[in-house]
């Protein structure tokens, strides 16, 4: 069994009218930012029949691309945020790790979770980073 990595995740969406996002280098805090990354993501998201997990705020997913490919189970934060699970990719299978199933039983009961949709897209991605090397934040376009 492969160690589960966690941590939370806030996240913040902005649409800027009429005018162009400013500079992240410019944001309170930020000493540095990176050359943004090209990244190439596909996805399988995962529910039920009846989509429980979309109803109670968690997704679970298999994403290949990107800094972070593999399986990603996200469930809602104590506050704010979710919290995000993440587990390798491994070998192919028909579905979820068994530790991920096992954290959805109590909103699956003895339905299966089965694919329920896939996207793939483009994307850009670019980490700013404050004075000690914390990420700060991450810019991300499609």
């Amino acid at each position: 069994m492969a160690d589960v990595a966690r941590h939370l995740e806030v996240e913040r969406k902005f649409t800027l009218a009429d005018r162009e996002a400013p500079d992240p280098a410019s944001w309170p805090g930020v000493t540095s930012v990176s050359e943004p990354v090209r990244h190439e993501l596909d996805a399988l998201y995962y529910d039920t029949g009846d989509v429980r997990l979309a109803g109670a705020g968690v997704t679970l997913r298999r994403r290949v691309g990107g800094a972070d490919d593999g399986w990603h189970l996200k469930v809602p934060g104590e506050s704010e945020g979710r919290f995000e699970h993440g587990l390798p990719l491994g070998e192919a299978s028909d579905g979820p790790p068994e530790e991920f199933v096992a954290q959805v039983a109590h909103l699956t009961g003895e339905s299966r979770c089965s694919r329920s949709a896939g996207c793939g897209r483009p994307g850009w991605s670019g980490w700013s980073t404050d004075r000690r090397g914390r990420w700060r934040a991450c810019v991300t376009t499609a």
